[in-house]
């Protein structure tokens, strides 16, 4: 399954380390981060109705993409006691957080958490709703009032973000568009290599074979030649 990073960027188009590398995206700052985290959202099955909640918990729970836990893909705080055992991208990142090697590990566990009841936020469809369920189920150890005024302030980053998505002359907005032509591009690419490949192996049925028979695995270097 070819990964969602891939599906925007292209393969090889990543930089950076660890299991994933952040997108090599022309948008940068928080743009960029928030840009890479409504995907990452988008890519593991949140429901869209609750994705600006999300966002605006995940750039209060990481200090806005800058804390220590949010360099090993824990956007949202999560705790240790909230991983699940059978994810294999988590690990004990220090002071009873978790990390993730990958982004994708860290929205499995993610998901689960705000959808557990009593609370389940994930089902939330306004920001109180979202609020009670997460007071509802222990998310966080400071008071309501103080942590709705935090998701408030970070509404506000959301939804400017949100609204250079819509507006088509705003960077980010070219960017995704200009990507979308890229897209198109390098499937082209990718189309025309395959139908020249099938092409060769119908010219030469003896050779291919021998290449099958050994595994495949001379086809690319013959045909790249």
């Amino acid at each position: 399954m070819t990964h969602w990073l891939d599906i925007y960027y292209g393969p090889g188009n990543r930089i950076g380390t660890g299991g994933d590398k952040i997108p090599n995206a022309t948008s940068s700052g928080m743009d960029r981060n928030l840009y890479i985290a409504m995907h990452l959202l988008q890519s593991n099955g949140f429901p869209t109705s609750v994705i600006r909640y999300c966002l605006a918990q995940m750039l209060h729970e990481s200090n806005s993409f800058t804390s220590r836990i949010s360099k090993v893909w824990n956007w949202a705080g999560l705790k240790l006691s909230d991983w699940a055992k059978n994810n294999v991208d988590a690990f004990d990142a220090g002071n009873g957080y978790a990390g993730y090697r990958t982004m994708d590990g860290f929205a499995k566990d993610y998901k689960r958490i705000l959808s557990l009841a009593p609370g389940s936020p994930i089902n939330a469809k306004t920001a109180q709703q979202f609020l009670d369920g997460l007071v509802a189920n222990k998310y966080f150890q400071a008071s309501p009032t103080a942590y709705a005024q935090a998701m408030n302030r970070n509404f506000k980053v959301v939804d400017a973000y949100l609204a250079k998505i819509n507006d088509p002359k705003s960077d980010i907005s070219q960017d995704v568009a200009n990507q979308a032509k890229r897209d198109v591009a390098w499937n082209d690419r990718n189309n025309l290599f395959k139908g020249s490949m099938i092409d060769w192996m119908k010219q030469h049925p003896i050779i291919t074979g021998a290449i099958l028979a050994a595994g495949g695995l001379v086809v690319v270097k013959v045909i790249s030649k």
